[in-house]
């Protein structure tokens, strides 16, 4: 029983140094890394995920960061509207040109197009 105990004070006491150790040691790159993702998000990508969030197609995150949902999200919903031409996909490099139609007379229209996802079935 006694050796049980000096193993588990004894891993209790490696645990907590290394928490203390890492969280010491990370701490400067976790800031880093942080201030360096909060500056390469992209305010037009952040106009396009707040603007699908008002829809049905959800781009998950709103950080400014162009990620799969969000060009799912967007191409999902452009193709419903009609703004997709067949075989045509929006990347991130049309970000600004996305925003500035979200922004524009097409806005309450889209909107509008966007409140529900609309299926094509087969019935057979």
């Amino acid at each position: 029983m006694k050796l049980y105990l000096e193993k588990k004070i004894y891993l209790e006491f490696i645990g907590i140094f290394l928490a203390d150790y890492l969280k010491n040691s990370l701490y400067p790159f976790i800031l880093l890394f942080v201030i360096v993702s909060s500056v390469h998000a992209d305010s037009n990508v952040k106009c396009i995920q707040e603007f699908l969030k008002k829809t049905a197609f959800d781009p998950g995150l709103v950080d400014g960061k162009w990620g799969k949902g969000t060009g799912v999200a967007i191409n999902s919903l452009f193709d419903q509207v009609g703004l997709n031409k067949k075989g045509q996909e929006v990347t991130v490099e049309q970000a600004n040109e996305i925003c500035a139609v979200l922004k524009s007379d097409k806005y309450k229209e889209i909107l509008e197009l966007g409140q529900f996802k609309i299926f094509s079935i087969d019935i057979k």
